[in-house]
């Protein structure tokens, strides 16, 4: 009774259950969104933690099952020179090549996409955005027709180029949004100085948008580093086959797979990306500002 009249003595005043009900609402929908995202991590982290407890189990199946004692003999399966080191070698100088003509090129590009008005460039950046969603699997047959005519299958550099042209077209569209950020009296005051355009776009552009370079390397080697089809297509010789195809010696011809030691693989396989995005990951986290170089 005394909340009744209380209410009614303050008829502009929310009553309690007005006041409640936006509180009980944010709550729900908290809820809601915890619940959904635990559901999305839980699907990530069962996959993941199979993978843990196959690689140290050596009679592993599609079952998950924590091993007792854990052995490593998975892992001294498959850490051999043919079925391991050398796959790694092979990807390493191929995801690595390829990121780096990918870097270089893209930047060359995005520069005068960034800084000059050119008469086709937004149609130009429309069939960059274009050429970025084209399969790969959908040019593998021109491709491998290509290489077989000019003979520059089995070799690292025309694979390479290959997979940077892939990967080219979303890489000019980061390293364009990352040059525009570079405010241009800082290029007209190296001009002034008597700086060349290439001095300018080298020690001025390019040390400025180095976190973007980073994220451009980053994001090339790891496509390059888990490509599968490529280097399947173009590379016949064994010894050259990356690690991306050599984990397909782990299963037989009889429709077999060696789940143990497909998941030590895959371990050893996915350490030197996360080792790599590890210790180049502060670069990502920081803003690219550059007020401080210019006086207003």
């Amino acid at each position: 009774m005394n909340v009744a009249v209380a209410e009614r003595s303050q008829p502009g005043r929310p009553s309690i259950r007005q006041r409640l009900e936006p509180r009980t609402r944010r709550r729900l929908a908290n809820w809601s969104v915890n619940l959904v995202l635990s559901a999305v991590v839980f699907a990530w982290l069962a996959p993941m933690a199979w993978m843990f407890t196959a690689a140290f189990n050596p009679t592993a199946q599609l079952s998950f099952d924590v091993p007792t004692p854990p052995s490593l003999d998975n892992f001294a399966s498959v850490a051999t020179v043919d079925q391991l080191f050398r796959p790694l070698m092979n990807s390493t100088i191929i995801s690595v090549l390829a990121s780096l003509i990918t870097v270089a090129t893209a930047c060359l590009c995005a520069y005068p996409l960034s800084r000059y008005t050119l008469r086709f460039g937004r149609l130009f950046m429309y069939l960059i955005l274009i050429g970025s969603g084209l399969p790969i699997i959908a040019l593998m047959i021109p491709t491998y027709r290509l290489f077989a005519r000019y003979q520059l299958t089995d070799s690292y550099l025309s694979t390479s180029l290959f997979l940077a042209a892939t990967s080219l077209p979303f890489a000019i569209w980061l390293a364009k949004n990352f040059i525009d950020g570079v405010p241009l009296e800082l290029e007209e005051a190296a001009r002034i100085d008597g700086a060349t355009q290439w001095q300018t776009i080298t020690r001025i552009v390019m040390p400025l948008i180095r976190p973007g370079i980073t994220v451009i390397f980053i994001f090339s080697f790891i496509a390059n580093w888990g490509n599968f089809f490529v280097p399947f297509i173009l590379f016949s010789d064994p010894a050259k086959q990356t690690a991306s195809v050599a984990i397909y010696n782990y299963f037989n011809s009889l429709g077999g797979v060696y789940f143990g030691r497909v998941a030590a693989f895959a371990l050893l396989y996915s350490a030197p990306a996360v080792i790599l995005f590890t210790i180049i990951s502060r670069t990502l986290g920081r803003s690219l500002s550059f007020a401080g170089g210019v006086k207003g």
